[in-house]
């Protein structure tokens, strides 16, 4: 079975790691081959690339030359399509799996007779958000309703969020679940590699670190607050590690930083290829989410066997951490609770201990082998029917 795999971009991010893991999972199945076609070139996972997937990777031409024009959207979009239809016309594909943007590979998946599989990975009803009219609201919901009517089949990487992807884009069926898996050997390595940083070798103070887009969905001015809750009962650092396309919205979290007076405190850290080196120094990694689709700094940080706070948000919060057990959950937007179990974890050595036990247990059940294994189980299935 050939499997072409379609990504916008290699910017980092989860779903930028978790598709070159998933393609790296992939390719080492038996009867399975893998091409990565990226549609930008660039970006700080581009040094992530195993090497066998390294040897299968494909930048479209097309799409890295207009990625940054000005041109019109629905101009790049038929760019794209050329592109997609380029590449699936010389790896000949039994499928085709676009887990972003997916439209221009479904139009090339029609064009060509091939079946088109499409991700579900984040919360639909509040991925309009951003838009900031009425009818830009109204087209992109249109096309990720088409997206998804006109998709051979649907995955959606948590059960609550294939329950809400059936309801909100009213799909006659709900999208196959599999969840998110890691590439847990990679991650501990990488995460030994020496890092020079003042925080990360001074053990007198202990370090909260969390990962995410410097977005709102992160909610990291409740983690913000929280911190700044948690300094009037114990001295602690954050370190936030995440890239911005908004500027305004780091100003925003910085200004907030700045009159709580915690400037010593708290780190907006920027943009890192290799966060792992500076999870693997927190005593508590924290998850601030408004929501989520399944996270995967989650998963992470519980492979790295790390104490985890996080909000109890949609979706995927209560499938990947057991609470109390393998992490302690906590409402959402709710700062006092997330500070008071903070606290809780720094001040009981014993929880601390058992809670990172069984975080790194915890993680078993997401490997990348399973969620690769699940995958080539559903393509195949999808192909005899």
């Amino acid at each position: 079975m050939k499997i072409l795999i379609v990504l916008p971009h290699l910017q980092t991010g989860g779903t930028g790691r978790q598709t070159i893991s998933l393609a790296k999972g992939l390719s080492e199945l038996k009867n399975v081959e893998v091409s990565l076609l990226v549609l930008s070139r660039g970006g700080g996972l581009s040094g992530e690339l195993s090497p066998e997937i390294e040897k299968k990777i494909v930048y479209s031409e097309l799409g890295a030359r207009w990625s940054k024009s000005a041109l019109k959207r629905p101009v790049r979009s038929v760019l794209r399509i050329a592109s997609i239809v380029r590449a699936a016309k010389k790896f000949d594909p039994d499928v085709i799996y676009a887990r972003v943007r997916p439209f221009p590979a479904i139009v090339a998946g029609r064009m060509l007779g091939i079946p088109v599989v499409i991700a579900e990975m984040n919360n639909p009803s509040k991925g309009l958000e951003t838009k900031k009219s009425t009818l830009s609201r109204f087209q992109v919901f249109t096309v990720r309703k088409t997206n998804r009517k006109l998709a051979s089949k649907i995955v959606a990487n948590s059960y609550r969020l294939a329950d809400e992807s059936k309801r909100f884009w009213k799909l006659k069926s709900k999208p196959s679940v599999i969840h998110n898996g890691l590439d847990i050997e990679s991650i501990e390595k990488k995460s030994l590699k020496s890092i020079e940083h003042p925080w990360l070798n001074d053990n007198s103070v202990p370090l909260i670190v969390s990962v995410g887009r410097l977005v709102p969905q992160k909610g990291f001015t409740d983690l913000i607050e929280t911190v700044a809750i948690v300094n009037l009962r114990i001295e602690t650092r954050l370190m936030i590690i995440g890239r911005t396309n908004e500027r305004e919205v780091e100003n925003r979290l910085q200004k907030q930083i700045d009159n709580l007076k915690i400037a010593d405190r708290v780190l907006l850290a920027g943009d890192k290829a290799n966060p792992y080196p500076f999870m693997k120094a927190a005593d508590v990694y924290a998850s601030s989410s408004i929501y989520e689709g399944f996270s995967n700094s989650l998963l992470e940080a519980l492979a790295l066997g790390l104490p985890v706070v996080s909000t109890n948000h949609d979706f995927g919060a209560d499938e990947i951490i057991e609470d109390n057990k393998s992490g302690i959950l906590v409402p959402v937007a709710n700062p006092k609770a997330m500070a008071e179990a903070i606290v809780k974890i720094l001040e009981d050595q014993e929880l601390s201990k058992r809670l990172s036990r069984n975080a790194r247990r915890r993680a078993e059940n997401f490997t990348i082998e399973k969620t690769a294994s699940e995958h080539e189980k559903l393509f195949r299935e999808l192909l005899k029917s």
